[in-house]
């Protein structure tokens, strides 16, 4: 029976390393902050990685497509139920985090005999005057920071090292060609250094490969709204 403990601690330990594993050499996504509200893209090829949750939230996801989709309406039934029995304006991405998506993440990541969510969020809800980023990982666990930058990566790599850097110095009048701008620059210093191969971003090549989103601000004349660029 004193073994049981350190059974249980073995087998979470495990589990995180396979979940690590599964997600590792995924292309980092991530989120700007701008004048007129919050770009978000995520290179790579395949399935959507980032989503529109309610009207001044978003999500950029990297994963298993089916895990990231269970994510995704987890997220938009929780927000349709906060905006039915209180107000829209109520719906914030703090409360769905904390109160929604975090605990089943737990629940799920605690349970050893089902399949693991193999998912890592960067979620965006803009403001009137600054943007939340919040980092979910899939033990439930989560990060929330207050702009300009977020970032969601399985690793740290030097591709996500520069995102980070290149992206302070971005404009604030965000565009589709900011992203493709920031990644082309990417792609350059990671060629010079020999430390990886072609991000494979550049404007007008493969563009396929790059999503891209803007979760513009509300004004006084409109709402806030999601666009897919």
């Amino acid at each position: 029976m004193t073994e049981e403990p350190y059974r249980w601690l073995e087998a979470i330990a495990n589990r995180r390393e396979y979940v690590q594993e599964q997600l590792r050499g995924g292309r980092p996504g991530f989120a700007v902050s701008g004048a007129s509200g919050i770009l978000l893209a995520a290179p790579g090829s395949g399935g959507t990685k980032v989503f529109e949750i309610h009207d001044r939230i978003a999500m950029v996801a990297m994963g298993h497509p089916a895990d990231i989709e269970r994510v995704r309406q987890i997220l938009i039934d929780a927000s349709h139920v906060e905006s039915f029995t209180r107000s829209a304006a109520d719906v914030s991405l703090a409360r769905l985090v904390a109160s929604s998506l975090a605990p089943v993440l737990k629940q799920n990541f605690e349970q050893l005999f089902s399949p693991p969510v193999l998912v890592e969020l960067l979620l965006a809800e803009v403001g009137g005057i600054r943007d939340t980023f919040v980092r979910v990982r899939p033990d439930g666990s989560y990060a929330t920071s207050q702009g300009p930058l977020g970032l969601v990566t399985t690793e740290q790599s030097r591709e996500s090292t520069l995102i980070l850097e290149l992206a302070t110095t971005m404009p604030r009048n965000l565009e589709r060609s900011t992203a493709f701008s920031l990644l082309s620059e990417v792609e350059k210093r990671l060629k010079s250094d020999k430390r990886a191969a072609l991000v494979g971003a550049v404007e007008g090549e493969e563009q396929d490969c790059l999503e891209i989103a803007f979760l513009r601000r509300a004004t006084e004349a409109n709402r806030p709204t999601f666009e897919l660029l």
